[in-house]
């Protein structure tokens, strides 16, 4: 945890960032514990690491393109392809290759396909700023944000579908409406 912080503060990511970055990776270990619980396979370490990373790319660059130059930042600094592609992956619930054109991406997909990438963009879904929301929030902002009809809603919505099970047996409803202010500061 102490590295992925060390590479925050060096990319140049404010304390704002931080903070969001400590409070997801806090809800995606919590995630990938039930999924552990429940039996499936998850790398918690690769989970935890990219989630606390997952937002490096704010230091270079604001909108969407943040996830693409994070995953590239942490690439040049030796991580993994599987931790570079959770970062990649994370920004809203999966961009298409259709949408990442239209964005001025390079022409690929960036929807989280393993359940480590999944957890990481549900969990950064989960948290707004350092306050924890439940999936009903989300999918509100998402309507808000997008349109009651939009692909990116469906997409939130299948995000959802394919957590809920996990996110039910994982101790994160129960951090619903608590504000990480309190005791992020403690970590950092």
């Amino acid at each position: 945890m102490r590295e992925a912080l060390e590479v925050l503060r060096k990319a140049g990511a404010n304390s704002q960032v931080i903070s969001h970055c400590v409070v997801t990776s806090f809800v995606a270990f919590q995630l990938a514990k039930a999924a552990e619980l429940m039996g499936k396979t998850v790398d918690e370490d690769l989970v935890v690491k990219a989630a606390l990373l997952h937002d490096v790319g704010r230091a270079f660059t604001k909108g969407v393109a943040h996830a693409l130059k994070g995953a590239e930042y942490l690439a040049g600094l030796g991580y993994s392809k599987e931790l570079c592609l959770a970062v990649e992956r994370h920004v809203g619930a999966g961009i298409t290759r259709d949408q990442a054109r239209a964005l001025g991406l390079p022409d690929r997909d960036y929807v989280p396909v393993t359940l480590e990438e999944k957890i990481v963009s549900f969990a950064d879904k989960l948290v707004e700023g350092v306050n924890v929301l439940g999936p009903d929030h989300v999918l509100a902002r998402f309507e808000r944000e997008f349109g009651e009809n939009s692909p990116q809603l469906e997409m939130a919505r299948g995000l959802i579908r394919d957590m809920r099970e996990i996110y039910e047996k994982s101790g994160v409803p129960a951090l619903i409406g608590w504000r990480g202010n309190d005791t992020v500061d403690l970590y950092l």
